[in-house]
């Protein structure tokens, strides 16, 4: 019985490993991908990276509330791959970027002086926030987690800025600064805090019925 256990867990352990590999290799591959082909995936991407951040924010609030069935083995299985999706989240931000930063008509855009800064202003948040998943993308590995310590940490609560900045990027980008496009992005942010202090009370409820 417990051999065939052991024999399970390594067999999970050892799909585990190939799904992180999997990940980080189309991590690799996506801001190269969009630098030296001529593709218009880069525009799908941003949405792509605040979806996948969104997704590494909540994973751990929700794990705590989901720890039976399915429902909590499926928590558990994203709660293990984790730090690779925002890898991957920090690399497909990076690629939208990149796909703008190099577009010729972008630079027009930006280099413009006669377009006012509050029509720039959430394409500007954007270039923030991709600015700064590059820390965390670099970062993100054991190696550099051991080395920094307590600070690696506090590097990487630039997340919760960068949900923020892309939050708000995301919304505003095509209609600009409005009460619809803010009511947008603050729904996105309420719904993130609900869940924190949903997870928070749930762990206090239980705690308190053991």
């Amino acid at each position: 019985m417990n051999t065939n256990s052991n024999l399970n867990k390594k067999e999970i352990s050892k799909s585990l490993k190939y799904i992180k590999y999997f990940l980080l290799t189309i991590a690799i591959f996506i801001p190269l991908y969009v630098v030296f082909t001529e593709t218009r995936i880069g525009k799908d991407l941003g949405g792509i990276s605040l979806n996948l951040l969104f997704l590494s924010l909540i994973i751990g609030p929700l794990s705590k509330i989901f720890t039976k069935n399915i429902i909590g083995k499926i928590f558990s299985f994203l709660l293990s791959i984790r730090g690779e999706i925002g890898i991957l989240m920090a690399s497909t931000a990076i690629g939208h970027g990149l796909s703008f930063l190099t577009n010729p008509f972008f630079q027009g855009f930006m280099s413009d002086t006669s377009i006012p800064f509050m029509q720039k202003l959430p394409t500007v948040l954007g270039i923030w926030a991709m600015l700064l998943t590059i820390p965390l993308f670099i970062t993100s590995n054991i190696y550099l987690k051991d080395k920094m310590g307590k600070w690696w940490f506090r590097l990487h609560k630039l997340a919760y800025a960068i949900f923020i900045l892309g939050a708000l990027h995301a919304a505003t980008v095509k209609s600009g600064f409005n009460i619809e496009s803010t009511m947008k992005a603050s729904l996105i942010l309420i719904i993130y805090i609900l869940i924190v202090l949903a997870s928070k009370k749930w762990v206090v409820k239980r705690d308190a019925a053991l």
